[in-house]
């Protein structure tokens, strides 16, 4: 899902892209601000923002039960995945495997 208002833990968020299980379309379709984390959430750095300021709203998100946050920076290829309490996971190329959900996807389509 595409820019979903977010409202975890009492602080709002809107990431570029969230992941949930086909299972939760239901509960989470008619919310104007969705209370349940998704199982992946992406941002996408713009030009206008800093790695501060993503870092600092990763950061949240993981602290709202959001299990892996996915951080793409186009200008350099590279996707960089953040858990809690897990090494970070940077992949430029091939494909690239969320080791909590098991999604995978192929890095080169992305930046094609």
């Amino acid at each position: 899902m595409s820019e979903l208002n977010l409202e975890l833990i009492g602080k709002k968020s809107v990431p570029d892209l969230c992941v949930y299980a086909k299972e939760d379309w239901a509960f989470i379709r008619h919310q104007t601000w969705v209370t349940l984390a998704p199982r992946i959430a992406v941002e996408i750095i713009s030009p206008s923002q800093t790695i501060e300021e993503m870092t600092s709203k990763i950061h949240e998100l993981l602290a709202a039960a959001v299990p892996s946050v996915w951080l793409v920076l186009p200008f350099a290829r590279v996707i960089t995945v953040f858990q809690k309490k897990a090494p970070l996971i940077s992949c430029t190329s091939g494909v690239l495997t969320d080791p909590v959900t098991g999604i995978s996807v192929k890095v080169d389509a992305i930046f094609g």
